[in-house]
């Protein structure tokens, strides 16, 4: 049971995470003020994403595969509302 508990609790925490900076960047685009965010850790996590996404298909696990894609989508979508603004 403890084995199939963790990927559940990982995936809860990583979307967590996930969606935190949505909130304050769309804040931010909306007021067109984005000078207080830096574009490297957005575009850094979808990077990140795309390689644990190719890590978990190259191990064959699918928990380390489906929080990783959302790590990428969010990560493409934050950067294309922050490089939608310039």
């Amino acid at each position: 049971m403890v084995e199939r508990l963790w990927p559940v609790i990982g995936t809860i925490s990583g979307l967590a995470f996930c969606v935190a900076p949505y909130r304050a960047l769309s804040e931010a685009v909306a007021s067109r003020t984005l000078e207080q965010f830096n574009f490297m850790p957005l575009l850094l996590m979808a990077v990140n994403g795309w390689f644990w996404v190719l890590y978990g298909y190259l191990i064959e696990d699918n928990s380390v595969i489906l929080l990783n894609v959302a790590f990428l989508g969010c990560g493409c979508f934050y950067c294309y509302l922050y490089l939608s603004e310039y």
